[in-house]
């Protein structure tokens, strides 16, 4: 967790980086995931017909990756965090409970 301005620097830092090296993204998205208590970090770019040009996820198995585009992951009718995502103004921050609550989650085919 976040325990400093010092450490919330050099998450920043470690994304700021990566964006303009186009390196480093594993290593910034670990970083959020730990300063967060997070097992994972994921950064998601998504194309036109659910097309997923960019999913970097850490904390998980690589085979992950093949499955979410196979089951339809990046398409909006699909997967409620996708489409949650498309509809949020930019840069709005979203959690889960913003837009599905633990029943419909339970009970959601995505999940």
């Amino acid at each position: 967790m976040l325990k400093s301005e010092e450490q919330w620097l050099a998450v920043s830092d470690a994304f700021h980086n990566a964006a303009f090296d186009g390196d480093g993204w594993h290593d910034a998205l670990e970083g959020l995931a730990r300063a967060t208590g997070s097992q994972g970090g994921e950064l998601i770019c998504l194309g036109e017909n659910a097309a997923v040009p960019i999913n970097i996820m850490t904390g998980i198995d690589p085979a992950f990756h093949q499955d979410f585009i196979a089951c339809g992951g990046g398409d909006p009718q699909i997967n409620p965090r996708v489409g949650a995502g498309m509809k949020a103004p930019v840069l709005q921050v979203l959690a889960e409970s913003d837009f599905i609550t633990p029943e419909e989650y339970s009970r959601h085919p995505h999940y």
